[in-house]
């Protein structure tokens, strides 16, 4: 076999692989849209029993964002970064490089993210993941009943004088429908690394090549007007669409601590799984469909 055969059979088998890629293939936010209603149809429908606030939904869809308010408490912030000063890191840019302190970042490490095993063992998030009001939002916003795809904690460091990666605007391009909960576990000011959205951009046509893009092209594109710094205090919360355009500034003054959550219609093709298996007492009251990825009760 050739080499170049060699490589295409790795990206596209098995079958998940294929329908991760084929979905990137269509950047044009209608068509997108076109073939979510389609798989949708084969997906299980939303079960939620509360009911949302229309405007949320419709700022959602129009915006591409909605601010959530408070989603800890002081006290369980506290717990959750307890927790979590007890577990390892890795570089999210530099895998094998292997674990290490968070608090003793290499030198070269912008963001360092926790083992999956860390972050859903550890207290309050997968309540956190599984809010009633949260999930509602998110089926609102699909069409469908979600799966929770991507369950992540990590740490932008401060200390950096040139943005890397994913702290230049992108899109998101994971799944045809998908939509993301952020949670900040420290303050976040002008100075600590606050996150970015392009309002709107979620269902523009403007940027659809899959690359990094700089502040200078995205100002032109969409406008200074239409550019969002979300600040706020730990514990503070919104859902954002990040098939719109976005990015994590870089950390001047401070180290940023975040919780992020991905629902979408499907699993991240790409991704393998391993879920954690928990006592059953742990996983009482939680969609085992919604949290089949990442949870199994034992």
């Amino acid at each position: 076999m050739s080499r170049l055969l060699k490589r295409v059979v790795h990206r596209f088998y098995p079958l998940s692989n294929f329908m991760f890629y084929m979905q990137r293939m269509f950047m044009e936010p209608r068509a997108r849209e076109n073939i979510r209603k389609v798989f949708a149809k084969r997906l299980p429908s939303p079960e939620s029993q509360l009911e949302v606030c229309t405007k949320d939904i419709e700022r959602l869809k129009h915006d591409g964002f909605l601010n959530l308010g408070r989603l800890f408490t002081d006290q369980q912030v506290k717990e959750i970064t307890e927790y979590l000063s007890r577990e390892k890191v890795y570089d999210r840019w530099d895998v094998e490089g292997g674990l290490f302190d968070a608090s003793s970042p290499p030198e070269k490490c912008h963001t360092a993210l926790y083992q999956s095993k860390s972050v859903v063992s550890c207290p309050h998030i997968l309540d956190a993941a599984n809010d009633p009001k949260v999930l509602s939002l998110v089926e609102s916003y699909l069409g469908v009943k979600p799966t929770i795809s991507n369950l992540a904690v990590w740490w932008s460091y401060a200390g950096h004088s040139e943005a890397q990666e994913a702290e230049f605007f992108h899109r998101d391009v994971d799944d045809l429908k998908f939509i993301k909960l952020f949670v900040y576990l420290t303050d976040v000011d002008s100075g600590s690394g606050p996150h970015v959205f392009v309002k709107g951009s979620h269902s523009s046509n403007k940027c659809k090549v899959i690359r990094r893009y700089t502040d200078e092209e995205i100002v032109s594109h969409f406008g200074k007007e239409n550019i969002v710094e979300f600040s706020g205090e730990a514990g503070d919360s919104f859902l954002e669409d990040t098939f719109g355009m976005h990015k994590g500034t870089l950390c001047e003054s401070r180290d940023r601590l975040l919780f992020q959550v991905q629902y979408s219609l499907h699993p991240i093709g790409i991704y393998e799984y391993s879920p954690v298996g928990l006592p059953k007492e742990d996983v009482i009251g939680i969609d085992s469909y919604v949290n089949r990825l990442y949870v199994m009760g034992e």
